[in-house]
């Protein structure tokens, strides 16, 4: 659904992966990246920070942070984020 460009039907679909209690970075993401698409910076913002702290060494999920966060006009802390990101892992 996704890669139609349906993300509000794939946020339909994926949500109920992001409030699974054992959680899991990746599936978490993924709403994320639906939420992202459909334009819910806020939700999207929230997501990919949940996937931080689930998995904090994967510099791709602070990029998606970081790309959610410059959607919404927080360009300040979508830099600080890919500072982070960089820092950690610079390959």
């Amino acid at each position: 659904l996704i890669r139609q460009g349906r993300f509000e039907d794939a946020l339909e679909v994926l949500s109920p992966l992001a409030d699974a209690p054992a959680g899991d970075a990746r599936q978490i993401a993924l709403v994320g990246t639906a939420a992202m698409g459909a334009g819910d910076y806020p939700r999207a913002i929230a997501l990919f920070q949940r996937s931080v702290e689930l998995a904090p060494k994967e510099s791709i999920y602070r990029t998606q942070l970081a790309v959610a966060r410059m959607a919404a006009g927080q360009g300040a802390d979508a830099v600080r984020d890919l500072q982070t990101a960089v820092r950690e892992d610079p390959e």
